[in-house]
């Protein structure tokens, strides 16, 4: 099962790798898709009035992603980042975190 383990985890870290190897162009485009401007500004403010109030006239005009779903794939980015290093501490500190942050 360690094994098995670590294999997932080289898979894991390395599929993204491997995906902008492949597919830079799609992968520059998605990245500039999630960029942030004053419509998400907007979608924040009046995202409640929208889907709990049901007020659809007063939300923004969205790109290909909307601002919950950009903020959605930042979170997981940011989890996919913390979990890669987190995992590489243990990995590589032989499962204990307190050698590999001694000095």
């Amino acid at each position: 099962m360690r094994l098995v383990h670590r294999l997932a985890a080289a898979l894991f870290i390395g599929e993204p790798v491997i995906y902008g190897i492949l597919q830079p162009r799609r992968l520059w485009m998605h990245i500039k898709e999630f960029s942030f401007d004053r419509d998400d500004i907007g979608w924040i403010r009046n995202a409640f009035g929208y889907y709990v109030l049901g007020r659809h006239g007063v939300m923004p005009p969205q790109g290909r992603f909307n601002t919950g779903e950009k903020m959605n794939g930042v979170a997981m980015i940011l989890g996919w980042i913390l979990f890669v290093v987190s995992g590489l501490v243990l990995w590589f500190g032989k499962g204990s975190c307190r050698q590999a942050f001694s000095a």
